[in-house]
């Protein structure tokens, strides 16, 4: 959808490669990242990126309420699947 809007859009199989992605210098606006992936879970993806990256931007993206306010870090996108383009559009430029 992003790239249908224009955006570079760069991907990852999983958190710890899409961090990888960011150690090595990669440039981007925007992380969005699934809550729910093997290996390693979106909010530790948030985590790492906050620690490393503060002034990044990230969201993550969920099909379920698994966003307990007890675990949740800060986000600047949440977004609630079924993504919709509308939706995804209106995410985006909040952020910009």
């Amino acid at each position: 959808m992003l790239r249908f809007d224009g955006h570079t859009v760069l991907t990852a199989t999983n958190g710890r490669q899409g961090l990888a992605r960011l150690e090595a210098g990669e440039a981007v606006d925007l992380v969005l990242t699934d809550l729910m992936m093997p290996d390693m879970s979106g909010w530790e993806v948030v985590r790492a990126i906050r620690s490393q990256w503060p002034a990044l931007r990230v969201g993550v993206v969920s099909a379920t309420p698994h966003y307990r306010r007890d675990r949740r870090e800060p986000v600047d996108v949440l977004l609630k699947k079924p993504v919709t383009l509308k939706r995804l559009r209106e995410a985006v430029a909040r952020i910009r």
